[in-house]
């Protein structure tokens, strides 16, 4: 029985997707048959299952994200120069509004942090969510971002498994492209042309320069003194 329901499904997608394929042009008519056969066809941009297959295909939605470093950036450390404890995390005045204002107009926002005091000792993959868990208490509004990447890896570290090179670090664009495929699993792909990558280091004037993204200096976006 659910071989014939498997089979009258096959002929109808078969008399359909040439419609499905002039409003989804990806790939040539093969593939894109082949992938509804045994793939899910998404409703508002989320995946969903396909009865004749396990696996999944997303109708995305393409849009711009905003990414934005974070310690230096959008946040700084009450006691010091890095932050050590979710005590010490402050927000720079006038991030929430800003950071809304381009979720509001429809941008992903994604945070882009490289923590490699965790390779250092100095804290723990621990310590570092409840200082995440602080910065987003913060945020009065609940927390504009999507997705969150941080890097422990540093080269000269001291602790395993973190003390070794890692391309998720920056410059490199690992962490960027990770956000990539979360976004793509939660239905959406980045528009990268259209995407801006704010921060206030040379290593993330570099990661964007690396991922062909529009960059700006913290304090211009935000418009500080």
């Amino acid at each position: 029985m659910t071989s014939r329901r498997a089979s009258a499904s096959r002929l109808w997608l078969h008399k359909h997707v040439r419609v499905l394929f002039t409003v989804c042009p990806w790939g040539n008519y093969h593939w894109f048959w082949h992938r509804l056969c045994y793939c899910g066809l998404g409703v508002n941009g989320r995946e969903e299952p396909f009865s004749l297959g396990g696996g999944y295909l997303c109708v995305a939605a393409m849009v711009p994200a905003l990414c934005l470093d974070l310690d230096g950036t959008i946040r700084y450390s009450k006691d010091g120069e890095f932050i050590n404890k979710p005590g010490d995390v402050a927000l720079f005045d006038g991030v929430e509004e800003q950071i809304w204002r381009y979720r509001d107009d429809g941008y992903l926002v994604l945070g882009i942090t490289n923590q490699g005091g965790v390779a250092y000792g100095f804290k723990t993959p621990l310590d570092h969510n409840a200082e995440m868990e602080a910065m987003i208490a913060l945020f009065k509004r609940g927390s504009p971002f999507h997705f969150i990447q941080a890097c422990f890896f540093h080269e000269e570290g001291t602790v395993e498994p973190y003390n070794h090179r890692s391309l998720l670090r920056k410059p490199n664009i690992g962490m960027l492209a990770v956000c990539e495929v979360e976004a793509r699993k939660a239905g959406y792909i980045i528009d990268w042309d259209k995407s801006v990558f704010v921060g206030d280091r040379p290593e993330d004037e570099q990661c964007a320069m690396n991922a062909g993204i529009e960059f700006q200096w913290a304090r211009e976006f935000f418009c500080r003194q």
